[in-house]
């Protein structure tokens, strides 16, 4: 039978091992209705890069439909063209694109670190109106 009033108090370990890991999200840039662009425009947009606290990272943008990150175009429906470019910095001389040269790096804290993207649609032609678009896909590296 039962004798006593043993207590058994069993011990266990309880663990985790963080891997290094990112995620990365995205806003649209709109540089808005534009008349003739005898002007250059700007616009601004981000990046949201979360990352694990340690964890080297790189984000990298493709150039879009063009494929080349020095010579961004957004097109309309009817195959017109409107010549962009992205950067780094808010000066916009650090072109952002896909060589390590072109690249933002940083380390991981986290928490959601916001990289902010810099768009510029120089002086050119005026194509005929329409809606011009490009899609830029951002890839982080870590």
């Amino acid at each position: 039978g039962f004798v006593g009033n043993a207590i058994v108090r069993p011990e266990f370990s309880v663990m985790t091992s963080p891997q290094p890991s990112c995620t990365i999200s995205a806003t649209d840039l709109d540089f808005g209705a534009k008349g003739v662009l005898s002007t250059a425009i700007t616009g601004q947009s981000s990046l949201g890069v979360t990352c694990t606290q340690g964890a080297s990272w790189s984000v990298v943008l493709d150039g879009g439909a063009t494929g080349n990150s020095a010579a961004r175009k957004m097109a309309s429906a009817a195959g017109d063209t409107v010549t962009y470019n992205l950067y780094r910095d808010a000066a916009r001389t650090s072109v952002w694109g896909s060589s390590t040269a072109q690249q933002a790096t940083g380390t991981g804290t986290g928490a959601s670190q916001n990289l902010p993207v810099y768009g510029s649609v120089p002086v050119q032609t005026t194509p005929r109106p329409g809606v011009y678009s490009d899609r830029v896909v951002a890839t982080i590296r870590y």
